[in-house]
């Protein structure tokens, strides 16, 4: 039989479980959206965006910090430099095909320059597939540092006690 406290520790983990996916869905929301919009503007600032969405952007991106912006912004400026022309090959496309041939997906042996032949494969790649890796790689981290879970209470528990792990502050 599970003890009051052990089932209390669980529901704190799964509070945790639930409180850090809101966060990983935030930060997701924060990426797309502020790659959207750097495409869309061109720019760095937010300032030409009307303030509803440049509060929404902000709002999402905030507490990650200057270097999440930054990061977000170099990713949209792999769609706004694409066609344009690139000192090494004739275009950034091109560029990005030579560069990244020895460059794989982790674990896969997939070379990103695979997505580098058209807009929409490397949108992929940027929107939804390295979102994808990371959070496997999360969760293989986790995996290999608390062991396998048996249930989601488990998971829930091991998650609470766990040093590794810090209690995130959630977006209001």
């Amino acid at each position: 039989a599970v003890g009051v406290g052990t089932a209390a520790m669980a529901l704190v983990g799964y509070d945790r479980l639930m409180a850090s996916l809101r966060l990983a869905l935030a930060a997701l929301a924060g990426l797309w959206l502020g790659v959207a919009c750097h495409v869309y503007t061109g720019q760095y600032s937010y300032r030409t965006l009307s303030p509803s969405v440049r509060t929404a952007i902000c709002k999402l991106l905030e507490p990650w910090g200057l270097r999440a912006r930054v990061h977000v912004y170099s990713l949209a400026l792999i769609f706004v430099l694409w066609g344009k022309p690139h000192y090494r090959n004739g275009t950034f496309q091109e560029d990005m095909i030579k560069n990244l041939r020895n460059v794989a997906i982790p674990g896969t042996g997939i070379p990103l320059s695979t997505f580098c032949y058209s807009r929409i494969t490397a949108a992929a790649l940027v929107l939804f597939l390295n979102p994808l890796v990371c959070l496997l790689g999360a969760v293989n981290k986790v995996r290999l540092e608390l062991g396998p879970f048996l249930s989601l209470g488990q998971a829930a528990q091991r998650f609470a006690s766990s040093p590794l792990l810090l209690t995130a502050k959630v977006l209001e």
